[in-house]
């Protein structure tokens, strides 16, 4: 244990410090790491207890395994006193900045929004467990849920963010100009290359797109401010026993448009894996109660009362929404097209890429003329 103990090293950034664990984990020996190396500085009481092991995701960019100890006479592991380490994808830190991540789970931490980071680690994070389970597609758009997530998201959009991560530019558009410089169209895999080429044609078709969306958004009046940016079914975590929704997974993490979090939210009505169905993005009627909630919950944080949320401020929080759903989808094209290049996960990224984009162009004249409608009425 003096080892482990005298290898460690002390972080800060920006008022914030955590410790550092100069260890580069294995995928075949996660386990073992933990319990020789891991355990030790995180639950030493642990040491002579039989640790056991739950596998979160082996997943799209990640591996997160849960260690945990069951105690007697306990029915529900998923209570229990449980410790996360998560090995971080081959090739992710070509996209995703994990020092961000880091201040983002610190910040969010210290707001007790999120459990603490333990260590972080050559390639990955220990971290700890929130209680609860992932949503389902019927919990996105179940009334109760809804507004449970809506007053979550708002709450989160109220830290403030670490001084570090401050930018003039919202995420969305920094991190997709960042994607578009490192994606080349071309792939080593020909089948990928001549798909890509069917769907997009060029990347700058694709590049075009972002353009011009960019410049038809540039007077957003949605406020700059922490945002989860990837707030998918999988992210969303329900604890019975509270009645509480939190989020977990903040690789995305960072300063962006409330109305970008909200609407890349209601993108994942439709789901992530097949059938990805676009029918189920949520009507008008279900977005406005949505955003109802949120804002109500805002003007709790701010110290108003619920009265001062307006139809109109309502309404103008609906029409920006919309309008950087389009970006989403950009977004994740454009990332899945990276992903295409990077990831060894078995997974049709050039496919996905093509129905976010495909989305993105079927809704685009809709959202960003959803305004006409208001004026003729």
């Amino acid at each position: 244990m003096e080892e482990e103990m005298s290898a460690l090293e002390k972080r800060s950034e920006s008022g914030l410090s955590w410790n550092y664990l100069p260890l580069t984990l294995e995928r075949d020996s996660l386990s073992q790491t933990f319990t020789t190396q891991i355990l030790p500085l995180v639950r030493p009481a642990w040491r002579d207890c039989h640790v056991q092991t739950k596998v979160f995701t082996d997943g799209i960019t990640n591996v997160l395994l849960g260690f945990y100890v069951s105690r007697e006479g306990s029915r529900d592991q998923e209570k229990e006193d449980i410790v996360l380490l998560r090995m971080n994808g081959e090739g992710t830190e070509v996209f995703l900045d994990r020092r961000a991540e880091i201040l983002v789970m610190l910040s969010l931490h210290n707001a007790n929004l999120v459990p603490p980071l333990y260590l972080e680690l050559a390639n990955g994070l220990c971290y700890g467990y929130i209680p609860g389970r992932p949503f389902t597609m019927d919990d996105m758009q179940d009334d109760v849920m809804m507004q449970r997530t809506a007053r979550a998201v708002a709450r989160l959009h109220a830290v403030p963010v670490p001084d570090t991560l401050r930018s003039p530019q919202p995420y969305v558009w920094n991190k997709i100009r960042q994607f578009l410089n490192t994606v080349t169209g071309s792939f080593t895999d020909l089948h990928k290359t001549q798909k890509f080429q069917e769907i997009f044609g060029s990347l700058a078709v694709v590049s075009e797109e972002v353009d011009a969306l960019q410049m038809e958004l540039r007077q957003s009046e949605s406020s700059l401010v922490f945002c989860h940016n990837d707030l998918l079914c999988g992210n969303l975590i329900f604890d019975s026993s509270t009645g509480n929704v939190s989020m977990v997974d903040y690789e995305y993490g960072g300063p962006n448009l409330a109305a970008y979090d909200i609407g890349n939210h209601f993108c994942e009505f439709a789901g992530l894996s097949e059938p990805v169905d676009y029918e189920r993005y949520p009507s008008e009627a279900v977005q406005y109660k949505w955003i109802r909630y949120y804002l109500q919950e805002c003007a709790i944080i701010r110290g108003q009362g619920t009265d001062s949320v307006t139809d109109d401020s309502i309404r103008s929080l609906y029409l920006e929404v919309n309008q950087y759903a389009l970006a989403a989808h950009l977004f994740w094209a454009v990332w899945s097209l990276l992903q295409a290049e990077l990831s060894t996960i078995d997974f049709d990224y050039i496919e996905y890429a093509g129905v976010r984009f495909a989305e993105y162009k079927r809704r685009k004249d809709l959202f960003l003329n959803l305004h006409l409608n208001f004026n003729l009425h």
